[in-house]
């Protein structure tokens, strides 16, 4: 009984708190990633877009990062999420996450010789990120 009243306290919150728990892909038509994988009790919402498929599911990552980086990417998101003027939906808030995420859209989608990177100085040249 008592592992339910706390699931509950738990759900309740990560609700009010606007990030997505479901499998569902958001209204926005992007994806989003959560800060926690495990399906949400609420019954899921049909959607006109097809389902994600295996790879497509959100997983948890533990990184390690600088503390200034951490930083940044709070005080990026918080910009980003001041620009608007009007209110904007749970499911398109930026959060540190939705960076991280654009920045491995970034990785896959640059002009690397992934062949030829032996290691992160390797991978810095490539990018022209000498100075970093």
């Amino acid at each position: 009984m008592a592992n339910s009243n706390k699931r509950l306290k738990m759900t309740s919150l990560s609700h009010l708190s606007g990030i997505r728990q479901t499998d569902t892909p958001p209204d926005s038509g992007t994806s989003s990633p959560s800060l926690d994988s495990a399906p949400s009790p609420q019954p899921k919402r049909t959607s006109k877009k097809s389902p994600r498929t295996a790879s497509d599911k959100l997983v948890t990552v533990n990184i390690k990062i600088n503390k200034s980086d951490k930083e940044w990417l709070a005080a990026t998101a918080s910009r980003i999420r001041e620009n608007n003027a009007d209110p904007v939906p749970p499911n398109q808030r930026v959060y540190p996450q939705h960076l991280i995420g654009v920045a491995i859209a970034v990785l896959k989608q640059s002009d690397v010789n992934w062949d030829e990177v032996q290691n992160i100085q390797d991978l810095r040249e490539q990018l022209n990120l000498l100075d970093h």
